[in-house]
């Protein structure tokens, strides 16, 4: 440090770089840590679950957020019983209600056939696009709809992470209920 090299100028307070930094560090945390941080976050929304779920969630959450006051908004689908939505969502660009319903019912089928403990994302993402691939399905015409019955919304984390916050039963439920919306 040399104070013949120190600038009159002001310094630059950059928010997109902080947020930038804060980030990378949320990036890097543990889930159970980020969860336990989190749950006052958690609860000011209305959002109560156990450790698990919480660290569950913030799993997905972490690489979407950059404070902790972020929690919960990408995923409060994980925390609601039922979801209210237009059944027009569930239709997929150049589909047909059809074409979501027949996607809905196969999809279903095959999660059903999974065990408990294929329900992690990177396993699901991985046998779902095999299936899709191999029963020449589409990904789009089957990912979209999917993930519309999984987390009632548009814009959301994909339907792999959000199969894995729901388990398989919950998965199961959510699809048959967005299967009598169609």
């Amino acid at each position: 440090f040399d104070l013949s090299k120190v600038n009159k100028g002001g310094a630059v307070f950059s928010m997109d770089k902080l947020n930038w930094l804060a980030r990378e560090h949320m990036k890097q945390a543990k889930p159970e840590e980020l969860a336990e941080r989190a749950k006052p976050f958690f609860e000011k929304k209305g959002l109560r679950g156990d450790a698990k779920q919480l660290a569950r969630v913030m799993a997905v959450e972490q690489q979407r957020i950059a404070t902790l006051s972020e929690a919960g908004e990408e995923t409060q689908f994980a925390f609601e019983e039922t979801l209210d939505y237009n059944a027009k969502l569930l239709v997929a660009k150049k589909s047909s209600n059809a074409e979501a319903k027949d996607r809905l019912e196969k999809a279903r089928a095959f999660l059903e056939k999974l065990k408990e403990k294929d329900f992690e994302t990177a396993a699901l993402e991985k046998e779902l696009l095999a299936w899709i691939k191999e029963n020449n399905l589409g990904n789009g015409q089957t990912l979209w709809p999917l993930r519309v019955a999984l987390t009632g919304r548009e814009k959301s984390p994909s339907p792999f992470e959000a199969a894995a916050l729901l388990g398989k039963e919950r998965t199961s439920a959510r699809i048959k209920e967005a299967l009598g919306k169609l």
